[in-house]
């Protein structure tokens, strides 16, 4: 090839290249919509615009001319890493979740910060969703980073789902490689599942049934079904409900799964203009506030800055009072450096004076970072300023 021609070819792929981001539409979201199940579409929620976007935590979604979703990346301290809150909401821990597009399947791969594949929170590197002729999830199966089948974390080997025309009524079922049903979600005990989604692919609810698609109770959380209360304007997470057979509130029971974590009925969440969860109440069949072991014991409220970090959580008991948690503090502070990596974590008793954990007698951490931004030190301190060694 001369050089006039390898420069033609050059000029071609580059061109080619700029043609296919350019059919590609950009959005940024502070937060993916919580899905529980991989049926559920994968959607972003309170959009920043691209000029506000900064040191937010956030994620990307590319879409395609078409309108499908190409790729979905999350970014920390404007870098692609891997992480965002695992489970089904986002993109399971990865940074960045690819998806390639068949006649009736859809592939989904994911990967680290390098662009290499990954095992995802679930313990798979790729997806594979077949389509029914409706354009509908039809099933699911895993592969490793060999590109071999394999089950999930959960041992589920393949999902099912059977799905109405319109799209809005799904049974799912997981069954293992040994032909049996697999739990709903480290949460709830559930096998056969019915959900129930709206227009906008929110779902509404979910339940817990037979062969013959009759509400039961299961084994463990001995609840029936889930009522979700959603914003569909924001998108975010309102309430969650249990409930009976009959679809009325009942307390969740022990699951070893998630340990002491029960004695509950309902969740509402309260969150900022920018999505972030700043509280979570619990409540009893009989209206009243109830704070798990799993909790400390307290609820507690979050303050957020613009961009996502958590710079204040204060604990409550269930009557709303200012309160100890099971570790002995009322308050935590996190002061971040302009680089918004965390130096000082700081933690307060009810005086609003610093106090020793219970845990490890901490009351203050410091942290040192090097020019590339490693963590190079870190100290503990007691609330008389003496030094804590805390051994590995």
């Amino acid at each position: 090839m001369n050089l006039r021609n390898l420069t033609l070819f050059i000029v071609l792929i580059t061109c080619s290249i700029t043609y296919t981001y350019a059919q590609e539409h950009v959005k940024y979201y502070r937060h993916m919509v919580f899905r529980a199940s991989p049926y559920g579409n994968l959607m972003g929620r309170h959009q920043i615009d691209v000029k506000k976007v900064g040191n937010t935590t956030h994620f990307k979604i590319f879409k395609r001319k078409d309108g499908k979703t190409s790729k979905i990346e999350f970014w920390y301290r404007n870098k692609l890493t891997k992480g965002g809150y695992n489970r089904f909401g986002a993109i399971a821990g990865a940074a960045s979740l690819n998806f390639k597009y068949e006649d009736n399947k859809i592939i989904r791969s994911y990967f680290d910060e390098q662009g290499k594949p990954m095992l995802n929170y679930w313990k798979v590197a790729v997806e594979e969703i077949e389509l029914d002729a409706n354009g509908h999830k039809k099933s699911m199966t895993y592969k490793d980073l060999n590109g071999k089948r394999v089950e999930d974390s959960r041992g589920v080997w393949v999902m099912h789902w059977q799905v109405s025309k319109d799209g809005k009524e799904v049974i799912e079922e997981r069954m293992g490689k040994d032909g049996k049903s697999r739990r709903f979600n480290n949460f709830l005990d559930f096998g056969r599942v019915k959900m129930i989604f709206d227009e906008h692919r929110l779902r509404w609810e979910t339940w817990n049934i037979d062969n013959n698609g009759n509400p039961i109770n299961s084994e463990k959380r001995q609840v029936a079904g889930v009522y979700t209360t959603w914003d569909v304007n924001s998108l975010d997470e309102k309430q969650i409900t249990w409930v009976d057979t009959k679809g009325n509130p009942k307390n969740v029971e022990p699951f070893e799964v998630m340990k002491d974590n029960y004695g509950f009925c309902t969740e509402i969440y309260e969150h900022d203009s920018n999505g972030y969860t700043t509280g979570l109440l619990k409540f009893n069949t009989k209206g009243d506030i109830v704070t798990p072991k799993a909790d400390r014991n307290v609820f507690k409220r979050n303050i957020y800055d613009y961009n996502g970090f958590l710079i204040d959580q204060r604990y409550f008991n269930a009557d709303g009072i200012p309160s100890l948690n099971s570790n002995g503090v009322a308050r935590i502070e996190v002061v971040w450096n302009t680089s918004y990596l965390p130096i000082e974590v700081k933690y307060y008793g009810l005086d609003g004076k610093l106090k020793n954990k219970l845990s490890d007698g901490v009351a203050l951490t410091k942290m040192k970072y090097d020019k590339n931004e490693q963590l190079i030190e870190t100290k503990n301190f007691d609330h008389q300023g003496n030094e804590v060694v805390i051994e590995n």
